[in-house]
């Protein structure tokens, strides 16, 4: 069985704004062209510039448009917070003080990084109804081993009406940032006995309040 990535994005965006964009229709990963873009640290301590998307040969963009194009955002997102392999390990929240949207899943397939990938297409979405400061989305290799062992696979901003990748590189800054806030967010989920009896079990029921 292939190791899980973890996925989290979080994004401002205002309850009327944030209704809209999950009724609307998904848009195919072909929506964007920047794809190639994607790099993300290979290596822990980030010697690396990245992993060229050259090397995700067999990533699934087909299997991914076929799944967007049945469906609403929300609808996917549902599915996106199911398949985690445990109810507790998928989060859905928003904050309607600061207007901040959280999704997140620890257990993420990454089979051709497939639901990875459509992680990514369904939250780029948001970005063409955000009214807020922006966001961001991270995939990473969280669960398994120790702190040294950790990597990055993709590194996403969220602005208004648009989303490009950020590399360790060139955007260190907003790179480190973007991966420590999804480090808080996984950690503050948890897979240990105290974490999975603080877990929410509520994601999916969350999302279809909004």
């Amino acid at each position: 069985m292939s190791e899980p990535y973890s996925a989290m994005a979080q994004f401002q965006i205002s309850r009327s704004s944030l209704r809209s964009y999950l009724a609307a229709p998904a848009r195919p990963t072909s929506y964007w062209s920047d794809w190639p873009a994607m790099c993300g640290r290979k290596d822990a301590t980030g010697q690396q510039n990245g992993l060229p998307f050259s090397l995700h040969r067999e990533m699934d963009f087909d299997s991914v448009d076929r799944w967007l194009s049945e469906g609403d955002y929300r609808s996917h997102l549902r599915v996106i917070l199911g398949v985690a392999e445990l109810p507790s390990l998928a989060r859905f929240n928003y904050d309607e003080e600061t207007g901040l949207a959280t999704v997140v899943n620890l257990t993420v397939g990454a089979e051709c990084f497939r639901n990875p990938l459509w992680f990514l297409a369904t939250v780029r979405g948001a970005a063409g109804y955000m009214d807020g400061t922006g966001g961001l989305a991270v995939i990473r290799q969280h669960i398994w081993g120790g702190p040294d062992s950790k990597y990055t696979m993709a590194v996403l901003r969220l602005e208004q009406g648009g989303t490009r990748f950020l590399h360790s590189a060139g955007d260190a800054d907003a790179y480190s940032d973007a991966v420590r806030r999804a480090n808080t967010v996984f950690t503050g989920i948890g897979l240990g006995p105290d974490g999975l009896a603080l877990g929410d079990t509520e994601a999916v029921a969350n999302l279809d309040r909004v």
